[in-house]
């Protein structure tokens, strides 16, 4: 059986590395990289038992080198779970080269060995230089290589490389130098679920995913057994289904007074399903002086949908908690200040009460980058931010947005949910060069109305009234105005640093004064339409501000 060296005692050392070399020159080497995890390397043996002398470690500055010479020339693969930020060099003789996953760097080099990499070739670039070519070339179908037979480098004559498109972007580099290789083999993976690097293009899939949640939802919502004129009303036995402004679910009602007899009987001869199902939505309620209302309670709201007046059979706000989520738009359009927006960041993790969970993603490098996950760790999530390098690119903004509601809050539609968006907004839609967002600006939008999130971007510039004319920015703001009020949520303006201040206390009473309102449809039959809503409080001079509707799946 294969087992670990003594490599346990450097963990914390290879932990930091920022690159590994790996040196095997008889044997194969076997590199995984991983999302999450730490490095470790195992040596495997190949006809006699591993010694602890088969493998030499040694370190200079934030570079661990592995050096695997059997001092009896005994064949030992390495194999090493790396993580995908670590960089890593492999050189062999004879062995086999073998890679899996989403790397930033792998460079390899062989005389002999086989070679078999297995990556997302759609974010991946390779560059393949041999001194002649393989034997065997095996490439995945639908991924297109370039592929030549001469070079201007002294020794190479054949070169492979990638043709991934320039709005595709790339991550993963590859670089592999062979001289008489008997076989290439190249095998199409999966960008992996769970890697903190999301490209801007698969910001599509989240939107389709949200759009065939609802086409299910609705082919499989039942039909209710109430008539169309009976009206189900909250009783002790109904709840809703979670804290945020969730999609209708399946619901068990008990109805309000004593049981006339049969299932779903009731006092006012009324018949209900044991299948009602409950809408949850979400309410900014304000009183005349834009302070927060709290201590509402049910009785105080109305909700109107397509024009009829529901019974409301649950309102509630207080302590229940949100998953806050915080995201950086550190495009080359917001170089102003690197250390100003982690100060932006550390504001906005400050007001998540103890309750709250909270995220942080950053739209930087052309890439999506998950800097911090969902946690209830606020202390963490601080010193990843504070370590976050001098980053730029291009401003695929509503990809960002989009990928950052998918990434965490989308698992969590029962509960209350809110996405910050830190941005100008200046997408690169609005130029002809740059990276420009896959998703557009109107499908952002019609997803903005189902994800049962609150979107609340911080405008990074004046308010649109004291802009002139109809200028990329003044566009810029209205679309980000349409995106969040598509939400519930609200834009808030920040034009300079001392505003920042202001806009903390501004987002904290908002999400204050945000209620779960939930009540059970007189119409009970879901097929995934739009419903128009409009949500009422019974207090003088109140303000409402939440979603016009939901889709009802």
């Amino acid at each position: 059986m294969p087992r670990l060296l003594g490599l346990l005692c450097l963990c914390a050392a290879l932990a930091s590395a920022a690159e590994l070399r790996i040196d095997n020159h008889f044997g194969g080497i076997d590199v995984e990289f991983i999302s999450r995890g730490e490095l470790a390397i195992r040596a495997v043996p190949e006809g006699r038992p591993v010694r602890q002398d088969d493998l030499l470690v040694s370190r200079n500055g934030d570079t661990v080198t592995i050096s695997c010479r059997p001092t009896d020339g005994a064949k030992v693969a390495v194999q090493a779970r790396v993580p995908m930020a670590v960089r890593v060099n492999a050189e062999t003789v004879d062995g086999k080269i073998s890679m899996s996953g989403f790397p930033a760097l792998f460079g390899a080099q062989t005389v002999r060995g086989d070679i078999e990499l297995s990556a997302p070739w759609e974010a991946t670039n390779i560059l393949v230089l041999a001194s002649q070519q393989p034997g065997k070339v095996e490439l995945p179908p639908g991924i297109g290589f370039r592929k030549q037979r001469s070079s201007n480098v002294p020794g190479i004559n054949w070169v492979m490389q990638d043709k991934v498109d320039l709005d595709k972007v790339a991550f993963a580099q590859v670089r592999i130098r062979a001289e008489n290789s008997k076989r290439l083999l190249l095998k199409e993976i999966p960008i992996p679920k769970d890697s903190p690097i999301k490209m801007p293009w698969q910001s599509e899939a989240v939107l389709d995913a949200l759009r065939t949640q609802s086409r299910q939802a609705a082919a499989a919502a039942p039909k209710p057994a109430a008539s169309a004129s009976s009206k189900p009303r909250g009783g002790p036995a109904a709840k809703a289904t979670g804290a945020g402004p969730a999609s209708p679910t399946s619901q068990s009602v008990a109805p309000s007074g004593p049981a006339s007899g049969g299932e779903g009987g009731s006092a006012d001869g009324a018949t209900f399903s044991s299948d009602v199902r409950m809408v949850n939505l979400t309410a900014a309620v304000y009183g005349a002086d834009r302070r927060p209302l709290t201590g509402l309670t049910a009785d105080d709201f109305t909700v109107v949908e397509n024009g009829a007046s529901q019974k409301v059979a649950i309102a509630h706000s207080g302590e229940t908690p949100f998953n806050l989520a915080i995201l950086l738009d550190l495009s080359a359009s917001t170089r102003r200040d690197r250390d100003q927006m982690k100060r932006i960041a550390h504001g906005f993790l400050d007001i998540a009460r103890p309750q709250d969970r909270v995220a942080v993603y950053a739209l930087a490098n052309n890439w999506f980058m998950v800097v911090s996950g969902l946690t209830s760790d606020k202390k963490h999530a601080e010193q990843l931010v504070d370590g976050l390098p001098q980053l730029s690119g291009g401003s695929p903004v509503y990809d960002a947005i989009a990928l950052a509601y998918g990434q965490d809050l989308a698992a969590h539609p029962d509960e209350r949910n809110a996405l910050i968006v830190i941005t100008d907004g200046l997408d690169n839609q609005f130029a002809s060069t740059g990276l420009p967002s896959k998703v557009g600006h109107e499908a952002l939008v019609e997803a903005a109305r189902r994800a049962d999130t609150l979107i609340y971007p911080i405008f990074l510039g004046a308010p649109v009234e004291q802009q002139r004319g109809r200028t990329n920015e003044a566009r810029a703001y209205e679309r980000l105005d349409k995106i969040a009020a598509a939400s519930g949520g609200k834009v808030f303006v920040a034009d300079s640093s001392s505003d920042f201040e202001r806009v903390y206390q501004q987002v904290a009473e908002e999400l204050r004064a945000v209620y779960t309102v939930a009540y059970y449809p007189q119409d009970q039959n879901f097929h995934g339409e739009f419903r128009p809503v409009q949500i009422q409080v019974d207090k003088p001079d109140a303000s409402v501000r939440s979603r016009d509707g939901y889709f009802a799946r």
